[in-house]
C-alpha cells in the first residue's frame, strides 16, 4: 500500500522522488514475499510511468493477475499499458473488464472515456463520461475528459459548456491542462498563451513544470517551435505522462512527421 501510495503521488508531485520511494518500498515487500498481487501491480505501474519499460510492465501485470484475477485496479491500469504499446482494442476490452469488476468505480468510470478518447472513439468516449458524471456529478476527471472528446469532435458550444463546470485539479499540470487545450481548439488561444507563459516563468524560476502538458497546449495554438522544444524536453526528462505519446489525440496532426516518430521511439527505449 506504501509503495501504491508513493508511485502515485509520483504521477502528480514533480520529480521522481515518489517514484523511487516506491520502488524501494515495493521491492522490500517483494522480498518478503514475491507473490504479493499488489505489489507485482505497484512495480507494473512504475514500469509503465517512471521508467516507461513496457516489455517488463507486461511481465508485471501478467503476475498480478495470475496472484488475483479480480483486482479491478490491475485491469485500469493494464489498459494504459495497452495505449503505451499501441494496442487500442485490447486497451478497450480491460478497460470495460475494469469496469465489469467494480461497476462502482468513480475513477475507472472516468478512465473508460478516457481510453476510449485515446483511441479517437469519441461518441462512445462522450457517452460513457456522461454516464460516469450521472453517476458522480462531482467527477472531475469525466468532466475534464468530456470537455476534451467534444473538442475533438467539432462539439466546440459543449465543450465550452463542460470546461465552465471543471474545477482546477490542484498541482496537477496535465489534467489542468486539459480545459486549457479544450478553448485553444475552440478559438481561446489567450487562454494557451496564459497557461504556457505562467508554466514558463515557472520553469525559468526552477520550478517545476511539466513538458509535456505545455507541448499538449502549444500543438493546439500552433506554434510547432516551442511544442517541438517542449516535447523533446519531456523526453528527454523522462516525463511520467509519455505514455500516452503515441496514442494522445493532442498530437494526431504530428504523427507522420519523422521528428515525431523520432520522439516516439526515443519514449519507447528509454
Amino acid at each position: 500500500a506504501l509503495a501504491r501510495a508513493h508511485t502515485l503521488i509520483g504521477v502528480y508531485a514533480p520529480g521522481d522522488s515518489d517514484f523511487r520511494s516506491a520502488d524501494t518500498a515495493v521491492s522490500r515487500a517483494l522480498r518478503l514475499d514475491d507473490k504479493l498481487a499488489g505489489a507485482h501491480l505497484t512495480r507494473a505501474i512504475l514500469h509503465v510511468f517512471h521508467d516507461h519499460d513496457y516489455r517488463a510492465a507486461a511481465v508485471e501485470f501478467q503476475r498480478s493477475i495470475a496472484l488475483d484475477s479480480s483486482d479491478a485496479s490491475t485491469r485500469l491500469f493494464r489498459s494504459w499499458y495497452y495505449l503505451a504499446v499501441n494496442q487500442p482494442d485490447s486497451a478497450v476490452t480491460t478497460i470495460r473488464l475494469a469496469r465489469r469488476l467494480d461497476p462502482n468505480s468513480s475513477i475507472i468510470r472516468a478512465r473508460e472515456g478516457t481510453v476510449l478518447y485515446y483511441t479517437g472513439r469519441f461518441g462512445e468516449a462522450e457517452t460513457a463520461l456522461q454516464r460516469a458524471i450521472v453517476a458522480d456529478s462531482g467527477n472531475m476527471f469525466a468532466r475534464r475528459q468530456l470537455a476534451e472528446a467534444y473538442a475533438e469532435d467539432g462539439q466546440c458550444d459543449a465543450a465550452r459548456r463542460v470546461v465552465g463546470q471543471i474545477a482546477p485539479a490542484p498541482a496537477d499540470q496535465f489534467e489542468n491542462s486539459f480545459p486549457v487545450h479544450v478553448l485553444v481548439r475552440c478559438g481561446d488561444v489567450a487562454a494557451g498563451r496564459n497557461f504556457t507563459g505562467a508554466l514558463e516563468l515557472r520553469a525559468a524560476h526552477g520550478g517545476y513544470v511539466d513538458p509535456y502538458a505545455i507541448a499538449r497546449v502549444y500543438a493546439a495554438i500552433g506554434d510547432t517551435t516551442r511544442m517541438w522544444s517542449w516535447l523533446t524536453r519531456a523526453v528527454t526528462s523522462r516525463a511520467w505522462d509519455l505514455w500516452g505519446l503515441h496514442s494522445d489525440p493532442a498530437f494526431k496532426a504530428f504523427r507522420k512527421d519523422v521528428r515525431f516518430q523520432t520522439l516516439d521511439a526515443r519514449a519507447r527505449a528509454l
